[in-house]
């Protein structure tokens, strides 16, 4: 039975409205805060742990930027009260599982250096894995990964032709999540979208241009760690217009959406609007594609090369190609209910059947068996 750990590092902004809202959670036992952040859903949760866990693996999944919780570990284990909680911490705990693969969900936290330290300090370790799915600065951390993993076919084309032994896996959808969700909001949002807005290269400067469009000609209402929304609008379309990069500030009636709230909204919504990465010029390849039809939105998504790879247009979701295709598609949409449901539907079937965590399991589990 092979042993994997998955590192993984959570939205600052996020960990700090979480233990916000729960105080008493401060100072819990590591179980306790542990099993509090993980049956939030934010982030990738324990999707690929449990999935790996139904195929037989024995796994592990971390937090490390989780302050109150990686302090409650130490002193649970015995160490120093001081010790510092990202990466003392981590390589302790990494090194009581005695994994034989690491999996680390963020590349840019766990430097060579620190790598190599966990080589040298974890016998066990056969495997170091890592997931790259945004902008990046260079390969020098990528380097030190035996095998590099990303959603963006445009990324593993770009580490394959620098010599990585690169993999494209998609994202998925948990469908433990219905299961967790409180039943539908009566005020029922008729255009949402709902993640980042970041003006730097490689991020979102075509989805701040769309987004300038769509809040001045449709409803859309906008949910982001990274601007303000309709009640701040000429700010927002200010920032969106012209500032080289967005702060991150969040709107205090639209604040940012995480884990189980986001996917109630994404749920509650007539129509979700998706724009990709900079970066994923022509490929369909981010988390929402999978998340918005997975609880049952109707998703009008970036028209890319590969979408009918994943989802059938204009059935499973609705596609444009510039801005006045996202304004008409949306309000033919608006005017189609029965058509819209039906959309929706179809999309959910098809990321239950074909986009859940355990059909990616089984992609990651041939790749990690044949690198074994």
């Amino acid at each position: 039975m092979a042993r994997l750990l998955k590192l993984g590092v959570y939205d600052a902004a996020y960990l700090h409205c979480f233990y916000r809202d729960r105080p008493a959670l401060v100072g819990a036992p590591y179980a306790e805060q542990h099993t509090a952040l993980i049956a939030d859903r934010a982030a990738s949760s324990d999707f690929w742990t449990a999935a790996l866990t139904r195929r037989g693996y024995a796994t592990c999944d971390l937090i490390a930027n989780a302050a109150p919780l990686q302090a409650r570990w130490a002193i649970e284990n015995g160490l120093a009260a001081d010790c510092e909680t990202v990466f003392a911490v981590t390589a302790a705990q990494v090194a009581a599982f005695a994994p034989d693969i690491l999996l680390i969900a963020d590349y840019s936290t766990f430097t060579p250096a620190y790598l190599r330290q966990l080589r040298a300090t974890c016998p066990s370790l056969r495997l170091i894995v890592g997931w790259c799915g945004a902008p990046y600065r260079d390969l020098t951390v990528m380097r030190e990964w035996d095998i590099a993993l990303s959603c963006v076919p445009e990324i593993v084309d770009e580490f394959r032709a620098a010599g990585l032994d690169t993999h494209h896996v998609d994202h998925g959808f948990e469908p433990r999540i219905l299961k967790q969700l409180a039943p539908p909001d009566s005020a029922s949002v008729a255009f949402s979208f709902i993640g980042s807005v970041w003006q730097r290269d490689g991020y979102h400067r075509g989805r701040a241009a769309l987004l300038a469009r769509l809040v001045e000609e449709t409803p859309l209402e906008i949910w982001s760690p990274s601007g303000d929304t309709r009640s701040r609008r000429r700010r927002w379309l200010d920032r969106l217009r012209g500032t080289p990069q967005v702060p991150a500030l969040a709107s205090p009636d639209r604040p940012p959406l995480y884990g189980l709230a986001m996917f109630a909204t994404l749920r509650d919504s007539h129509v979700t609007f998706n724009s990709h990465i900079d970066i994923s010029p022509r490929s369909a390849s981010n988390m929402r594609l999978f998340e918005a039809t997975g609880v049952g939105a109707c998703l009008l998504t970036d028209r890319r090369d590969n979408l009918s790879e994943l989802f059938a247009d204009g059935s499973e979701v609705v596609s444009y190609g510039c801005a006045d295709e996202a304004i008409e598609a949306y309000a033919w949409l608006a005017d189609h209910p029965a058509e819209r449901a039906a959309i929706a539907a179809a999309g959910q079937r098809r990321t239950l059947a074909d986009h859940n965590f355990d059909r990616r399991a089984e992609r990651l589990d041939a790749i990690l068996g044949a690198a074994l």
